[in-house]
């Protein structure tokens, strides 16, 4: 959901109404009409994918130490729900098997590959194409480097803007359209391992600020999306990215005010913590 061409991203689900990174998050964003919804992954000791934002358990579950230090079956053991409310005594950490299955045709998941796990990318990867969700763009139109023209485009220069225009708007309905998912990162490894094993899905690279150098490198990895810090962004960032052909998706909304600011930028999206809060203040401003 989204206000006018503005992509509201539930961040770890509706984590201002329920524990984050629970089935209950998830639901609770969708219940509320909003089905981009942003999940991190990571790997247990033995292998497993499972959907958990910290390295560390103590935050979000009764449970110590590392996440890598915990099989599968010592995690599901969890309570990742009573931290946040006792009503929610009981949530358990999810599978990222269960999540693409629980969310399949009725979401689009932004993905985060948390870890610096080698086998991360690949494990996410093989799940994503078990249940079926890299098909979801096996059809997407691949405009040509020399597409056709429009019409009333009587010089190269005006063609090229054509084109580009065509494309970027094709890149933003892939990163955002239900159903759909998208991959993103901080690690660039990640991200390059992850576009070699699913090349037609969009993959965002999550950064702090906007540089040439960030441009030429996700540019080269053949990326669609770059998502700055909210903070560090700025109308010329956005001009510039989308000049380059990205899709711009901020992060680290921490209030109304920046969320205005991101708008205000002419960012395609963000990830909040509160959706509901964040359509009602801009459906306000508008």
């Amino acid at each position: 959901m989204g206000t006018g061409t503005f992509a509201l991203i539930a961040h770890r689900g509706d984590s201002s109404k329920a524990p984050d990174n629970t089935v209950h998050a998830f639901d609770k964003a969708l219940e509320q009409g909003f089905s981009n919804f942003e999940t991190d992954c990571q790997l247990t000791r033995d292998g497993v994918a499972i959907i958990l934002h910290d390295e560390t358990l103590g935050k979000t579950t009764n449970g110590t130490g590392a996440v890598v230090e915990h099989t599968w079956e010592q995690h599901q053991q969890l309570d990742a729900g009573s931290w946040f409310n006792a009503r929610f005594a009981g949530a358990r950490i999810p599978l990222l098997a269960d999540v693409l299955q629980r969310y399949k045709d009725r979401a689009h998941i932004h993905l985060e590959l948390k870890s610096q796990q080698q086998q991360l990318p690949a494990s996410a990867a093989s799940l994503i194409q078990q249940y079926g969700w890299d098909k979801l763009y096996s059809n997407a139109p691949q405009l040509p480097d020399s597409a056709t023209p429009a019409a009333g485009a009587d010089t190269q220069a005006e063609q090229t803007e054509s084109q580009h225009a065509r494309q970027l708007h094709q890149r933003v309905h892939s990163s955002f359209q239900v159903p759909g998912i998208t991959i993103t990162s901080f690690h660039l490894k990640q991200l390059q391992a992850s576009k070699t094993l699913l090349p037609r899905i969009p993959h965002g690279w999550l950064i702090q600020e906007v540089t040439q150098d960030i441009i030429d490198t996700a540019k080269a990895c053949g990326l669609e999306m770059i998502c700055p810090r909210a903070n560090a962004l700025t109308q010329e960032a956005v001009k510039l990215l989308k000049r380059e052909g990205f899709v711009v998706r901020a992060w680290g909304v921490k209030s109304i005010e920046l969320l205005h600011h991101v708008v205000a930028c002419g960012a395609d999206g963000a990830t909040v913590n509160w959706p509901a809060e964040a359509a009602e203040a801009l459906a306000l401003k508008v």
